[in-house]
């Protein structure tokens, strides 16, 4: 199975009881890939991170990661429950390849059987949901232990990037590049409102609220994929969301969200 992780070597890796029914790559995010495992004791997702941005201090952003995770899993967050390697009680285990090429680099995770969110704006239940669910994640205060770790990552863009953005429409031929040089000042001031005032407010935020990283399971719905944690001001982490749920068009959606994380708030005493 091309350079996929070998099925073995994770059951090894992680000590899995049972024996290998099946092991198959399932829908997965354009960054790494998933596989279902199954055995006679139990049922597992297997992510096979690729590091798709290439950044040389990915284990780091992943170790963040982990920690958050853990702690909102111990809060009572919904999600896939994480399966540590039992030789380190990290995330990650390196396990060979079934082509023989080398280790790769994954994760487990309890499986849940479930369906995902299209991207729609979503109904008023799930949207109070995520909100109340954002209240619980913030109220953790969990700040990063590595801060630097976060300079310059990929989902902290500034309008720094706009005279490129401006030089790349331009090169190619796009019909609207004035229009977008000309958009710049607006877009620097709307940068400058997102800088935090305060660092020490930012605390560890999932960093990927959507659809995509959302399921819902028969007891009810779930956050997946906590492998892009950041530090952001509460305030911001529950906007982006709640703009995500809406599809940046369903003010009654967004609203719903905000109004969750209130109910969330007021029951969390934070």
């Amino acid at each position: 199975m091309d350079d996929a992780p070998d099925q073995y070597a994770v059951l090894s890796a992680f000590g899995v009881d049972g024996g290998l029914t099946a092991f198959v790559e399932v829908d997965g995010g354009w960054s790494n890939r998933v596989f279902r495992l199954t055995t006679t004791h139990a049922d597992l997702a297997v992510k096979h991170l690729r590091n798709a941005w290439g950044e040389p201090r990915w284990r780091d952003w992943l170790a963040e990661g982990w920690r958050l995770e853990r702690a909102a899993c111990a809060a009572g967050v919904a999600m896939p429950d994480p399966v540590a390697n039992p030789a380190t009680g990290e995330a990650l285990a390196y396990v060979a390849r079934s082509d023989g090429s080398g280790e790769a680099p994954v994760r487990l995770h309890r499986w849940v059987g479930s369906t995902r969110v299209p991207r729609e704006p979503v109904g008023p239940e799930l949207a109070r949901w995520v909100g109340r669910t954002l209240a619980t994640v913030h109220a953790l205060a969990m700040r990063p232990t590595a801060p630097d770790v976060y300079s310059g990552r990929v989902g902290l863009t500034t309008a720094d990037v706009w005279p490129d953005l401006v030089a790349r429409s331009r090169a190619a031929g796009a019909p609207w590049a004035e229009q977008l040089a000309a958009a710049e000042a607006v877009a620097r001031r709307a940068s400058a409102l997102l800088e935090a005032w305060d660092p020490a407010e930012e605390v560890l935020c999932h960093g990927d609220v959507d659809q995509k990283n959302l399921l819902v399971a028969p007891d009810g719905p779930q956050f997946c994929d906590w492998d892009v944690v950041l530090p952001r001001l509460p305030a911001h982490d529950l906007a982006e969301a709640a703009l995500s749920m809406g599809c940046w068009r369903s003010a009654d959606v967004s609203a719903a969200v905000v109004i969750g994380y209130r109910v969330g708030k007021r029951k969390g005493d934070v």
